[in-house]
């Protein structure tokens, strides 16, 4: 059963290199979903999503030390305006700690950081 966090390895694109912001990328990224804060130690805790801390870190170390982008597609809501937060109570508030990715994957320059106000970070536009 796989939990609302994920981590994503993204194969090769048909061959072609990733574009983003201006810059060119390799074929490969890996894609960290929503481990943040608020999902891992904070309103939304998750117990499954503490166990795979460890091994996303080294994930995202190697893949940044062989030059693959690392991207993270986080939660970002908007209080009193996003739906989603009826349903699961306030979390992942845009500009609060708890919207923020966890320490333990130290964040670096040179990862992409993609905010999502829905399940999804790659339908419905933020």
């Amino acid at each position: 059963m796989l939990n609302y966090m994920t981590v994503i390895i993204v194969v090769p694109v048909k061959g072609r290199l990733l574009h983003y912001g201006g810059k060119c990328m390799s074929k490969y990224a890996v894609i960290v979903v929503d481990m943040l804060n608020d999902f891992v130690t904070g309103a939304l805790a998750c117990e499954r999503g503490k166990a795979i801390v460890p091994a996303v870190a080294e994930l995202c170390n190697a893949a940044r030390e062989s030059g693959i982008p690392v991207i993270f597609s986080n939660d970002c809501h908007i209080k009193g305006v996003d739906k989603e937060l009826e349903f699961w109570g306030d979390h992942a508030i845009a500009g609060t700690k708890g919207a923020e990715v966890i320490p333990e994957l130290n964040v670096c320059d040179s990862d992409f950081i993609v905010p999502k106000r829905h399940y999804s970070g790659f339908s419905e536009p933020t």
